[in-house]
């Protein structure tokens, strides 16, 4: 039998990575939300259209809001490590994105960065698909569904973030990206319109969401009369029903009418 022919990795010297690492155009996208908000999926799906080398650290970076150190020698190490990045030749062009879950907008926006550039990616998801995807998941809270106290602590952290979305109605306004996920999985202009903004670096040829990343289908007229219908289900839903602030601001991010 044939031995098959293996591909030699090509391993470049610490002044070629060093050289290369100053000439090369390195970018940081740091995506914000919320437990089953649709922020990896939306991750995934941008990086897709970078046109150079790029990868997604999925695991929420927790101890970045009390140790920011921490967070730029951890950040250098990944850009550096030539198995990771130099030693592939995939190009100049490289873009990692991270997971910045479960951390309070401005804690996520304020560590600095090691990268040359940096765009902060804000997602935000309808509260009702969003819970009731938290009710069904496994592995989001350690356990299956959620009590009332983490509903408390999930509903405060997503009006945190609701509120960057409700006097700005623009994508991008220079430092933030603002993605509302049930747009991004129903509007096709809304997702070429995200490419666009972020520049030549991404195409846009292509905005449709593979099956891999493609969310459930739903209709955003419908949702109100799902809040109404929780009020008898069991006291965590309740909780969702009778909430008018979040209702409120559904109705001015999202659109919906009553």
């Amino acid at each position: 039998m044939y031995e098959r022919s293996r591909k030699r990795e090509v391993r470049l010297t610490n002044k070629e990575i060093a050289k290369r690492t100053k000439s090369s155009e390195r970018m940081e996208m740091r995506f914000i939300g919320t437990p089953r908000c649709g922020m990896n999926a939306i991750a995934k799906w941008i990086l897709m259209h970078f046109q150079g080398y790029s990868f997604y650290r999925g695991k929420p970076l927790r101890s970045a809001n009390h140790d920011k150190p921490f967070y730029v020698k951890y950040l250098k190490g990944i850009t550096r490590d030539k198995k990771n990045l130099v030693a592939r030749n995939k190009g100049d062009k490289v873009c990692i994105g991270f997971c910045w879950d479960r951390l309070p907008f401005k804690n996520c926006t304020n560590t600095p960065s090691a990268m040359k550039k940096r765009i902060n990616v804000l997602v935000l998801r309808d509260p009702f698909n969003q819970f009731s995807s938290i009710e069904k998941a496994k592995q989001v809270w350690d356990k299956k569904g959620l009590s009332a106290i983490e509903y408390i602590e999930l509903r405060k952290l997503w009006m945190n973030h609701a509120q960057a979305f409700v006097n700005h109605d623009q994508v991008w306004d220079g430092k933030v990206l603002r993605i509302l996920f049930n747009r991004w999985a129903t509007d096709e202009k809304y997702r070429a319109k995200i490419l666009k903004v972020l520049g030549d670096s991404f195409s846009y040829d292509d905005v449709g969401i593979p099956k891999l990343y493609a969310p459930s289908p739903f209709k955003n007229e419908k949702v109100v009369k799902r809040f109404d219908q929780m009020k008898n289900s069991n006291p965590m839903r309740a909780m969702i029903g009778y909430d008018n602030t979040m209702k409120t601001l559904c109705r001015k991010i999202f659109g919906w009418s009553a």
